[in-house]
Parts: C-alpha cells; sequence; structure tokens
C-alpha cells in the first residue's frame, strides 16, 4: 500500500463526509492506496448511521472508538494504516486534482520524510495560503507552517512517538515541530493538494480551543532541547527575519524573552499573538 489517508470523525454532517469522500477519487489511477475513518466517539444519529453504512462496504476500513479527541483518533487510524505514506484529511475538508503532482514527488524521491504544499480556504472564508521556504525556527517559534493534511513517512509516526494525545488543540503543530527536532526533511512544493473548510458558527474545534494556543504553544517549546538550538543559525535566522518582517520578529523576541511584556502589549493592541504567530 503505498497511500493511507486517515480521516477521524466526530459529528460530522453526512454530506460534508460524502463530499469529502467523493474529493478522495483524486487519486484513483494515481497510485495504490486506502482509507482509514476513524469514529470518535460520534453521536449524532446521521454521523452514526451514515458510518454504519460505510462499515457494511469494503471500499473503507471504519474504526470505532469512545471520545478521545482527534490527535487519539488519528493515532489509532495510523496504527491500523498499512500505507508507507500517512494523509491525514479532516472530515469536512476534500482533497485536489493537484494532488497528482504530490504523488508524482512521493513516487520519484523515495526518501521524503514529509510533503506539503499550499493550502486553499473554501466555504465561509475564500482565500489561498502560500507557505513559501520551510525554516524549522519559523516552525518552533512563530508559527505552524503545515496544516494537519500533509504527506509523510509512517516511519517517522513512529520515530517520534505519534501525536500527543493529551494536546486538546494544536497537535499537528507540536507533532510537526517533534519531527523537525529528530531531523526530518520538509518539502515544499507550489501546489494545492488540500482545501480547508472554514465554518464560521462558533462550534468547531480550533475556534472552541482558540484560546488554548499560546498554552499549547510553550508546552511545544518546553519539549525542545536547547541544544537543538544553534545560535549562529538563529541569529542569521532573526537578521533575515528582521529585514522581511520586523513586527513580527519583534513580537517574537519579546514573547521568548519578556513574555510577560508582551502579553501586557497584547491587551493593550499593540502587539496580537494572532498575528504575530498564527498568520
Amino acid at each position: 500500500m503505498f497511500i493511507s489517508i486517515i480521516i477521524p470523525v466526530f459529528n460530522t454532517r453526512k454530506a460534508l463526509i460524502q463530499e469529502c469522500l467523493e474529493s478522495i477519487k483524486y487519486l484513483d489511477g494515481l497510485c495504490e492506496y486506502e482509507v482509514v475513518i476513524v469514529d470518535d466517539g460520534s453521536t449524532q444519529s446521521d454521523t452514526c448511521e451514515f458510518l454504519t453504512t460505510l462499515s457494511s462496504g469494503s471500499q473503507f476500513k471504519v474504526i470505532h472508538q469512545h471520545n478521545q479527541g482527534p490527535a487519539a483518533a488519528r493515532n489509532n487510524g495510523i496504527r491500523n494504516a498499512q500505507g508507507k505514506y500517512i494523509l491525514p484529511v479532516d472530515a469536512d475538508d476534500t482533497i485536489l486534482a493537484e494532488v497528482s503532482e504530490f504523488i508524482a514527488i512521493l513516487k520519484n524521491k523515495q526518501d521524503i520524510d514529509i510533503l506539503f504544499g499550499n493550502y486553499v480556504f473554501f466555504g465561509d472564508k475564500a482565500g489561498h495560503l502560500k507557505h513559501g521556504i520551510f525554516h524549522k525556527y519559523d516552525l518552533w517559534f512563530r508559527s505552524n507552517q503545515l496544516w494537519v493534511s500533509a504527506f509523510f513517512s509512517k516511519n517517522l509516526w513512529e520515530k517520534v512517538g505519534g501525536y500527543d494525545e493529551t494536546f486538546e488543540t494544536v497537535e499537528d503543530w507540536d507533532f510537526w515541530c517533534r519531527c523537525a527536532a529528530v531531523g526530518a526533511q520538509f518539502t515544499h512544493i507550489p501546489y494545492s493538494h488540500y482545501a480547508y473548510r472554514i465554518i464560521k458558527d462558533g462550534q468547531s474545534l480550533m475556534q472552541k480551543t482558540e484560546n488554548l494556543v499560546p498554552e499549547y504553544h510553550q508546552k511545544i517549546l518546553d519539549k525542545l532541547p536547547l541544544s537543538l538550538i544553534n545560535y549562529a543559525d538563529l541569529s542569521e535566522y532573526v537578521r533575515y527575519s528582521f529585514r522581511k518582517k520586523p513586527r513580527k520578529v519583534f513580537g517574537l523576541l519579546l514573547y521568548l524573552y519578556m513574555p510577560r511584556l508582551y502579553q501586557t502589549l497584547c491587551a493593550k493592541g499593540w502587539f496580537s499573538y494572532q498575528d504575530d504567530f498564527l498568520k
């Protein structure tokens, strides 16, 4: 098996799950793949009935578990996956036709650890996000440069111990940071294989846990040994970034070395954690 697509589901509407599954057909003919759906203790009747229908067929592998959160659901799905590469997909998002560019690269370069691209927004907000050059210091100290749906090898997942199931949010950010810490290579290409659905109803997990992001970012940083930081590289990175985005770098330095002052300035509107670290 070449690709295992892992889809956690918790009370996602049937129509959205159907749209997600329909989009996976863009992989048909490109490679051998499987779809592993993990029901994370759903309670909504239409979701449960639809997943029961999927369980009765042979097209999808459906795993049922008590509600444990997305990190545990992804880990459980990956644990039962057969693919060399893993592609996590949220149940209300979709795959795009340009996924063919990613499959071609994975086939031609057998040593890729992580492959990611640009992302498309749709739903209550539409747009396109370009990532550009990856830098692990950006990932560690400023913001998550990858969304949850990036290709990575199952061997890498095993090496870092999977997702941290104690995280209520940004568990993917923590996962990518630990991958970078063990020397994983991040490869970016300027295509979009994934569309992220924005639903502004106040009910999504990200909206409910947004206020926890600073706390969890600190948990991520606490896991990183200081020995991983090359101060010469860090100084060069800060100088380069300051020329490109001086306000963000100034905010970063305050956050790292004067966190109380940074929080005070945020409260006064001088800085914004959302603007400085999440964009």
